[in-house]
């Protein structure tokens, strides 16, 4: 009776400590690892001027923005990979010839994070000064994707928030 109670119970006292040892290292972040998935990342100028088209397009193309004519966006490329690409805000986010006839009520860089992540800080950071750049010259105020106000400590919050993820109740937590 003994012997097959024990018998009975051995499995289950080991699955129970699989599942704990399981949990217990799922659970811990992921240090300087590459988002599994494409986790995009924008900055938004909201609330400026209306932007001339022809003013933001020499703007731009001085900071190293190529217009992409079949998406109707201005892509910022390096070696062939594009890194940021900026957007109207005005929906369907494209750009339209002629930009002398155009005017923008604001503007959005995005980026995909799963490109960026081999030199993340640096290409953050540049995300960063292009963005400023453009609350420089338009006004308005930079917003991050979660609509938060960005400031010149955005790159930093960014990196912790992608090394050590936080859900809900860890926000929940902190009120």
């Amino acid at each position: 009776m003994e012997l097959m109670l024990i018998l009975l119970l051995s499995p289950l006292v080991v699955l129970i400590v699989w599942f704990s040892v399981k949990t217990l290292f799922n659970n811990k972040p992921k240090l300087n690892q590459c988002p599994e998935t494409n986790q995009i990342c924008w900055l938004k100028l909201k609330d400026s001027q209306l932007i001339n088209g022809y003013e933001l397009m020499q703007i731009l193309n001085d900071q190293g923005f190529e217009y992409n004519k079949t998406q109707g966006v201005f892509d910022y490329t390096v070696d062939g990979q594009t890194l940021f690409r900026c957007m109207n805000l005005k929906k369907p986010g494209k750009f339209y010839e002629p930009f002398e006839d155009s005017a923008v009520p604001g503007i959005m860089l995005v980026t995909d994070l799963t490109i960026i992540y081999s030199d993340l800080e640096d290409n953050l950071e540049k995300m960063y000064a292009i963005a400023d750049k453009w609350q420089d010259s338009f006004g308005g105020y930079l917003m991050d994707q979660n609509n938060i106000p960005v400031g010149n400590d955005w790159t930093n919050h960014l990196i912790d928030e992608l090394r050590h993820p936080h859900n809900q109740s860890d926000w929940l937590k902190e009120c």
